[in-house]
């Protein structure tokens, strides 16, 4: 689990433990009226993570009054590339 900043937004990396070979992005955000609209965003999101080839899916949940944005996202072992993983990463920053 690493921990990082990103253009003042605070990020958790993790690649969890067990069966899955998944890498899990996440943010976390205050609850605002903003955020109304985001279902449909999130839906164009994951549509375009599958059209340019990066796939993984991007979810969005109110916990507790905070707002989760979660990328996950499988990577094979024997499959894995970095510069694929690196791509991915910087569409979710940058979303």
């Amino acid at each position: 689990k690493a921990s990082f900043t990103y253009k003042g937004l605070d990020f958790t990396l993790q690649v969890p433990e067990g069966l899955s070979h998944n890498i899990i992005l996440q943010t976390w955000f205050d609850q605002d009226r903003k955020a109304a609209g985001i279902s449909a965003r999130i839906v164009e999101w994951n549509r375009s993570l599958q059209e340019i080839g990066i796939g993984g899916q991007l979810t969005f949940r109110n916990i507790k009054g905070k707002f989760a944005f979660t990328l996950t996202r499988e990577m094979k072992p024997e499959k894995f590339c970095k510069k694929d993983l690196k791509h991915a990463m910087e569409y979710y920053l940058e979303m």
